[in-house]
Order: structure tokens, then sequence, then C-alpha cells
């Protein structure tokens, strides 16, 4: 099978199996996290964003303030997107992300986010809504390093 056709949902499915998610969005957000490592060090600012293939991990996009819309055909399902077709390197990366912040509670993943994004005050946050994340990065002066894994 070719290890670079998976989805999304395949990686819901694979978070889920880890996590005590008890929602869609804290499997989003932790999904978010897998993809991206936020750096700032002074007046530097990096973003590592991982890829597969030559595609980000999670095959998917994420904007500021928003949910990954999925279509209307892929209701979240856990039992069918059991997260088998995930390559073994993406999975290291998205076990790492579950034990890294299964213990946050939903609201508590997404203020850590928001403040690792540096979108505060609420004002900044409310301006970038809906942008692409990548875009966010890049106007606030984030230097994006695409790594494939």
């Amino acid at each position: 099978m070719d290890q670079a056709r998976y989805w999304f949902r395949d990686v819901l499915g694979y978070l889920a199996r880890w996590t005590r998610a008890d929602d869609y969005a804290k499997l989003v957000y932790m999904a978010f996290l897998a993809q991206y490592r936020i750096y700032r060090f002074g007046p530097i600012k990096v973003a590592v964003k991982y890829k597969y293939l030559g595609s980000p991990i999670t095959r998917t996009t994420f904007y500021i303030g928003e949910y990954v819309i999925l279509p209307e055909d892929d209701e979240y399902d856990p039992v069918k997107w059991n997260g088998v077709n995930v390559p073994e390197r993406v999975r290291r990366i998205l076990f790492n992300t579950v034990v890294k912040y299964d213990k946050y509670k939903t609201w508590k993943l997404l203020r850590k986010i928001r403040l690792m994004l540096g979108l505060t005050p609420l004002e900044k946050y409310h301006y970038y809504w809906g942008w692409e994340v990548d875009e966010y990065l890049r106007d606030d002066g984030y230097k994006i390093i695409k790594k494939e894994v």
C-alpha cells in the first residue's frame, strides 16, 4: 500500500486511539500541535512545519480561529477512522503529541495554541480570524521551515 495515501480523518482516528479526547475540537487542536512547532527567541520567530512526502503530515490546512471543515460525507466516526493508513514516521510525531498534550482540557489547548502563536491580545486574534496559519505566520514575521519526516 502507498503510505502517502492517508487523509486528515486517518490522522484524527489515530489520535483518537491514544487520547482521552472527548470531542472533535481537541483532536483537531492536537493535530495542529503535531503539524507545527513554534519557537520564539526574543525577536527571532521560527515555525517548523512537518511534511511527509511533500505534503503536511496532517494532510490539511489550518486556519486561525476555525476548525478544519470536513466534507458532509466525512462525519466524525472514530471506528471508521482508525488511523491504520498513517505511516510510522507520522505516527511517532502524533503519539509524542498525545503524550505531551493529552493532559490538557480542550479550552486549555486552544489557549496554549493562541499564546504559542502570539495571538494575544484578543483583538489580534480577531484581526487574523479566518487566515491560513501559514499566512498569519509570515505576516507576523515568522520564518517557516518545512521539515520532511
